[in-house]
């Protein structure tokens, strides 16, 4: 699978194999020694009968030249020193050999991007055996850490449409009155009865208060007097709906109110790629922590790590399931490393322990 544009002596071209080192392999096989890695990616493609698919390693190259002048703009030196590690195919041998964990996270969805700024830390440790890299990527997954019981203060959940915020909050709030506590649930600007209907059912079911908020002053009137709840949930609309554009004054009360804990909802299937409104919009609300949902949904359990070097945000809360059938946990990095090692499998005991 290869495909090539430009003219002669300044081309740019894609090569697919089953793996990063094939298709670099197979690359300069095609163009030459000396051509350059712009970037890589996993593609699936249809098989040639039946219905099933399989997955590639893409990779875009281009000439010297070509190549010299995206390095400037891009991360391809990573790339390059990620494929040099990877290098087998070509007998490559470089000092400190190769990163131990880079064909598993690979194979799990991590961005070569990624995995290469994963090695670029590891290799300056003097031990390089997996073991070692696993507990080096456990320390790389910042968490807020805790104990339910430590949950406490306000917590403002923000998203787009349907990445379960709703949901989350409805789980944390039912968590935090399992274990003793009495959290206040707060929806704010709800768009229908529909919204307030089911908040008013969980709540009476699982026995925590709640209330509906129409604006920032009545919101920071909750906010203040939160004390006697030990935790409020607040759950928004979807961060680009109408109704948030059009309330200025809130918008600027959450993002500035240091009382307030602004968790950012990201899917764990969500097409990170396809997110650049999201993440301008984390850093406009000033989020300073990341809550992950739909574990259980997530064909690349590597993407994580992208998610986390893309937002750099601590993981506060995470969900393998809809509620009410699965509970959030609070994320643990001992867990998540578990779960992204293993490509997504044993979920409920490893995502959620």
């Amino acid at each position: 699978m290869e495909t090539r544009g430009g003219m002669s002596g300044n081309f740019a071209a894609r090569v697919a194999a089953p793996s990063l080192a094939e298709a670099l392999r197979r690359a300069r096989a095609l163009y030459g020694a000396d051509v350059g890695v712009l970037d890589s990616r996993t593609v699936v493609v249809n098989a040639a009968d039946g219905l099933g698919s399989r997955r590639l390693v893409e990779v875009r190259v281009a000439s010297a030249a070509g190549a010299a002048a995206a390095s400037r703009q891009g991360d391809a030196a990573r790339i390059e020193r990620l494929a040099a590690m990877l290098g087998r195919a070509q007998g490559v041998q470089g000092a400190g050999a190769e990163y131990p964990l880079a064909d598993v996270l690979a194979t799990a969805g991590a961005s070569a991007s990624t995995i290469a700024q994963l090695a670029d830390r590891f290799a300056g440790l003097p031990a390089a055996a997996r073991q070692d890299a696993e507990a080096h990527l456990r320390g790389t997954l910042r968490v807020s850490g805790g104990a339910w019981d430590g949950v406490r203060g306000a917590h403002v959940f923000l998203g787009a449409a349907g990445c379960g915020r709703t949901d989350l909050a409805l789980g944390v709030a039912a968590r935090l009155r399992r274990a003793g506590a009495r959290p206040l649930f707060l929806q704010l600007l709800p768009r229908h009865e529909g919204e307030i209907a089911r908040v008013r059912v969980e709540s009476a079911r699982h026995g925590f208060d709640a209330a509906v908020v129409h604006g920032a002053e009545q919101l920071a009137g909750h906010v203040e007097r939160f004390g006697r709840h030990g935790a409020v949930l607040i759950d928004t609309p979807a961060v680009f709906s109408a109704a948030l554009a059009a309330a200025g004054d809130l918008q600027r009360f959450v993002a500035e109110s240091a009382a307030l804990r602004r968790h950012l909802v990201v899917p764990a299937d969500a097409d990170l790629e396809e997110q650049a409104d999201l993440w301008r919009a984390a850093r406009t609300w000033r989020c300073d922590g990341t809550a992950v949902t739909r574990l259980d949904r997530a064909r690349k359990p590597g993407k994580l790590l992208d998610l986390a070097s893309r937002v750099a945000l601590p993981f506060s809360f995470v969900t393998c399931g809809a509620w009410p059938q699965a509970a959030p946990e609070l994320a643990r990095a001992e867990a998540l490393a578990a779960w992204i090692l293993d490509g997504g499998g044993r979920l409920a005991r490893a995502a959620t322990a």
